[in-house]
């Protein structure tokens, strides 16, 4: 127990199917190698009618000309903006119920 939350440590495969309402992955898809094949990990652990809540940066959104500079972030592994979610979730027949983008 972590902060008054239980915390499992296991792979995703170890967990049942439909076993939660909604599950979190915050600021984790960067950090995938497989995205596609994670949240399709995640959708299968959601109960039918849950949800996967989940952000992420959005640094292949950004015109070359606002880059910061150069991304020097060797624990990235996908840089995705809205395009690649959609199409990850929609690949997988999910629906993306809400997208929303904070600006700096």
């Amino acid at each position: 127990t972590a902060k008054g939350l239980t915390v499992i440590k296991k792979p995703l495969e170890d967990f049942a199917a439909d076993s939660y309402d909604v599950v979190s992955a915050m600021n984790v898809l960067s950090h995938v190698a497989r995205p596609v094949g994670f949240y399709a990990a995640l959708g299968r652990i959601v109960r039918p009618g849950g949800c996967i809540w989940m952000s992420t940066g959005n640094a292949a959104d950004i015109p070359m000309q606002e880059a910061p500079g150069r991304f020097d972030l060797p624990d990235h592994l996908v840089f995705a903006g809205r395009r690649h979610v959609y199409t990850i979730f929609h690949r997988m027949g999910f629906h993306v119920k809400s997208y929303q983008e904070f600006k700096h």
